[in-house]
């Protein structure tokens, strides 16, 4: 299967909980961005990535998500200067509408 956005995760690798937390996430709630990235952190019903849970951690400390940054750093940790680098350049890439969430 190809994966046309980096967004994007093949439906066959996520449990159903990921799929809606990811919907929400992608509109704009903090809280389901931090879910989304301890999802992603974890491999809680998807794959496990770090440059995934420290983007979507990351987006909840912008939008004001107070355990968020926190718990970034620790990401950071465990991550290369290299996967730092990924990470922010996708989340840079988002176009957020704010208030409304991801612009598709």
């Amino acid at each position: 299967m190809t994966v046309v956005k980096w967004l994007r995760v093949p439906r066959m690798l996520v449990s159903p909980e990921f799929q809606e937390i990811k919907k929400l996430a992608e509109q704009g709630d903090a809280g389901m961005q931090y879910k989304l990235g301890e999802m992603y952190y974890n491999g809680d019903g998807v794959s496990k990535s770090v440059v995934s849970a420290y983007l979507w951690v990351s987006a909840a400390a912008n939008n004001g998500y107070k355990p968020a940054p926190g718990t970034r750093d620790e990401v950071a940790k465990e991550m290369t200067a290299e996967q730092i680098a990924e990470a922010k350049a996708r989340l840079a890439s988002i176009e957020w509408d704010k208030g409304r969430g991801l612009n598709q």
